[in-house]
């Protein structure tokens, strides 16, 4: 509730990690957490998210969305490489600005290279 009153306008970091919340929580967090305009550090660490979790997580993401974030901890949420497609392809159209690391352990995947080339996740 405080989430949506827009009341935790300047939280920094916020740690969600083995909360379970799956597909419905995520899409009910997603619209709020990404209007959060000081977050630099979300952990959503074995929250059941799963593939469809991800993409609901980074769905119609704007220009002013996550424009803080920096670390992002996606570990054990039984995620595929759909999910690295997913998040490759966001970044890549330049959401996520500031984001220097993405954690996830299944399949092993790095954040970025931002270079003249662009955003990159490498396994």
């Amino acid at each position: 509730a405080a989430l949506r009153r827009g009341a935790l306008h300047g939280l920094c970091d916020l740690n969600l990690s083995s909360n379970p919340l799956g597909m419905q929580g995520v899409t009910t967090l997603a619209p709020v957490l990404r209007k959060l305009p000081a977050l630099e550090c979300l952990g959503l660490r074995d929250c059941g998210l799963g593939d469809e979790g991800v993409a609901k997580l980074v769905a119609n993401l704007r220009k002013d969305d996550f424009k803080a974030l920096h670390t992002l901890v996606l570990d054990a949420n039984h995620l595929t490489d759909q999910s690295s497609a997913t998040l490759e392809k966001v970044i890549s159209a330049g959401a996520f600005p500031k984001l220097s690391e993405v954690t996830v352990t299944s399949p092993r995947i790095h954040l970025v290279s931002r270079d003249s080339g662009g955003p990159k996740l490498v396994s």
